[in-house]
């Protein structure tokens, strides 16, 4: 922003306990040096500036910095025989820093604290992990006046670059947080992280937040999460490895939807996604490089032979034309490639035999409930007197596979609730292969 277009203001901000960040900035006065701020912010043709960047510096010497404050409201009320500018704002997360905006935040002990939307629980889980000891908090109730529920505390005393261990600590809790919203059947978060230094507050962030909605088929239940918590620790590198495609499943499964249809789709999407990142499943039946020099050449030129194209038509019918012979031959030979892939039955069983997923009480196949996303992508119907063909039956089982498959992933070994015919409390096996469990 230019010199000549700049203007300094007062203005308030304000994090609810409903978790928004509201600005209200205090009335512009409008002259001449910063009359550009309303034609900006109100135009016939719409705002020119629909979010701006700003750094504040607070009465008590905190600074207050954001990237994105979005406009939300524009006026102009005359205030002392003058026209003023009357902006109201909010914003997706606020830096609170105390002190100078270019402090050093080195000490002997650091500390974190996350105020998490949608967590329960029944008393501190503890665990430690390479960021330092991890200790995780939530009420028995949702509480009534807040949507903040929960907490979790990270500290470590030999902290060498606070920057890198506080974004190192948001992963962590990132990965905690997928596992508790499986845990609990609702995508929990956090909307402020205080940063202590010493036991005294250095910064803080704040990021809007939601009210959360409620719990649908929980997995765990909510009174003992200290195994939720080591089956965190023990799988916080996996949760974020993008071949496994295992946290991006959390997040589909623990979101309700109130249409059957969409739970569906939800929850194929989310197990197609695992199945293509598993890597016994990728690849082709043959080497490709078999394949490609010695397969492929082969099928061409049987295409090509004079007694293919005569063939073809002839099938055609006598109308048809040489050109028309050609073009079906030249499709088909962009098809021979998919030869050489593996067919979805076959990635299917690899992908449930190498986790052993337990699965022989779902009386419907996968490949079917799998084949029942395109039915209801297409239109057709799926209404039907059986429990087990009907749509929200299908959507019920499609959901326990996945979950049963996350579950199989994480290497789990214990109790869970079961959905697909009743809620039950049920005994899960784990792969006969276990996994790393460093943290």
């Amino acid at each position: 922003m230019a010199d000549d277009q700049s203007v300094s203001v007062t203005c308030s901000v304000e994090f609810s306990q409903q978790g928004a960040l509201a600005v209200l900035f205090d009335d512009i006065p409008l002259d001449r040096q910063n009359s550009w701020l309303l034609h900006a912010t109100h135009n016939d043709d719409g705002p020119f500036v629909r979010f701006f960047a700003v750094h504040l510096l607070a009465a008590n010497g905190e600074t207050l910095t954001s990237d994105r404050v979005y406009v939300t409201s524009v006026g102009t009320p005359i205030a002392h025989n003058r026209t003023t500018l009357r902006l109201a704002a909010k914003a997706d997360s606020f830096e609170v820093t105390v002190g100078p905006g270019n402090r050093s935040f080195m000490g002997e002990v650091h500390q974190l604290q996350y105020h998490t939307v949608g967590m329960l629980g029944f008393g501190r889980v503890r665990g430690a992990c390479i960021e330092g000891d991890i200790v995780a908090d939530g009420p028995l109730q949702e509480p009534l006046e807040t949507i903040l529920s929960g907490q979790i505390h990270l500290r470590r005393a030999d902290v060498v670059e606070p920057d890198n261990w506080i974004a190192a600590c948001d992963k962590r809790v990132l990965s905690t947080l997928r596992i508790m919203s499986l845990a609990l059947g609702r995508p929990i978060d956090w909307a402020v992280r205080e940063h202590f230094v010493d036991g005294r507050r250095a910064r803080s962030r704040f990021v809007t937040a939601s009210h959360p909605p409620p719990t649908a088929e929980p997995v765990f239940t909510h009174l003992e999460l200290q195994p939720m918590l080591d089956l965190a620790l023990r799988n916080h590198d996996r949760l974020f490895d993008q071949d496994l495609r295992l946290g991006e499943a959390i997040d589909w499964v623990v979101r309700w939807h109130v249409l059957a249809e969409i739970r569906l789709l939800a929850a194929v999407t989310a197990f197609e996604g695992l199945l293509a990142g598993h890597s016994e499943a990728k690849g082709g039946l043959i080497p490709k490089a078999c394949f490609r020099h010695t397969i492929r050449p082969r099928l061409e030129a049987t295409l090509l032979e004079p007694e293919a194209r005569d063939a073809v038509r002839v099938a055609l019918g006598p109308n048809a034309t040489p050109l028309q012979a050609d073009g079906i031959i030249a499709e088909m030979s962009t098809k021979l490639g998919s030869l050489n892939q593996r067919s979805l039955p076959t990635r299917l069983a690899d992908f449930l035999g190498h986790y052993d997923v337990p699965i022989d009480d779902i009386p419907i196949s996968v490949i079917e409930l799998l084949k029942t996303r395109n039915r209801v992508i297409h239109g057709a119907s799926t209404v039907a007197v059986k429990y087990e063909e009907r749509t929200t039956g299908r959507a019920a089982m499609m959901r326990e596979v996945l979950r049963r498959s996350i579950l199989a992933m994480l290497n789990y070994s214990g109790s869970f609730y079961s959905y697909h015919k009743k809620i039950e409390w049920l005994t899960f096996r784990a792969p006969p292969t276990a996994l790393d469990n460093r943290h």
